[in-house]
C-alpha cells in the first residue's frame, strides 16, 4: 500500500481524481506486468475477474473548495494466499512472476505526475476500462437481485445501469456487484 498527496491544481472534483487514479493505476499495472486490467466501479482494480487492488481517495476541503486529496492505493503484488476471499488475486498469481514492489510505485508516480489529460479524456478512458461495460450483469439492491447492462458513469460518479427499459443511476453502496 502506498499513499500520494495530491494538490488539486487542475480543479478536479473528487470523482475525477478517483477516475484519474484508476486510469493511471491500470496503465501502471499493464506496463509493469502485462496484465489486462479493468476498473470495477467505483475504485476496485480487477484482472481475470480477480480483485488485485483498490483505491481510496480522501478529499480535504478548504472554504468549500476541494484543496487536496490523499490517495491510497493497495495492490496485491506478490501475495499468494487469499484464504476465504475467492474473488481476490494478485499480480503474481495471475502472471506466475515475482515483482519488485518499488517498480509499481516508480511507474505510477511517473505516469501520475506527467499526466496531462483533461477530465473528459480521463472519463472516456475510465469508462472504456470499466469491468462489465455494455454487458448484462447481476446486481443486488437491498435483498433484491436484478440484471442490468453497465453503461458507465455520470458526471457525479454514479453508476449508470440500463435495467429493462429504464436508465438508472446508483450512488456508492446503493448496489452490489454479483459477479
Amino acid at each position: 500500500m502506498f499513499r500520494v498527496l495530491y494538490e488539486n491544481v487542475q480543479d478536479l472534483n473528487a470523482f475525477q481524481i478517483n477516475q484519474k487514479t484508476c486510469v493511471i493505476i491500470t496503465e501502471c499495472i499493464a506496463a509493469v506486468s502485462g496484465l489486462d486490467v479493468k476498473i470495477k466501479w467505483p475504485n476496485d482494480i480487477l484482472s481475470a475477474k480477480k480483485k488485485i487492488g483498490g483505491i481510496l481517495v480522501e478529499s480535504i476541503f478548504k472554504k468549500g473548495r476541494l484543496s487536496h486529496s490523499i490517495i491510497g492505493i493497495g495492490l496485491n503484488i506478490n501475495q499468494e494466499d487469499f484464504k476465504d476471499l475467492p474473488r481476490a488475486g494478485s499480480i503474481k498469481n495471475l502472471t506466475q512472476k515475482i515483482f519488485e514492489i518499488e517498480r509499481f510505485l516508480e511507474v505510477f508516480l511517473s505516469l501520475f505526475m506527467n499526466d496531462q489529460r483533461n477530465p473528459k479524456q480521463l472519463h472516456e478512458i475510465y469508462t472504456s476500462r470499466m469491468f462489465g461495460l455494455n454487458e448484462e450483469l447481476s446486481f443486488q439492491k437491498g435483498n433484491q437481485e436484478f440484471t442490468a447492462r453497465v453503461l458507465g458513469t455520470d458526471a457525479q460518479g454514479k453508476l449508470l445501469l440500463h435495467e429493462k427499459a429504464n436508465l438508472n443511476s446508483y450512488d456508492l453502496k446503493e448496489v452490489s456487484w454479483m459477479y
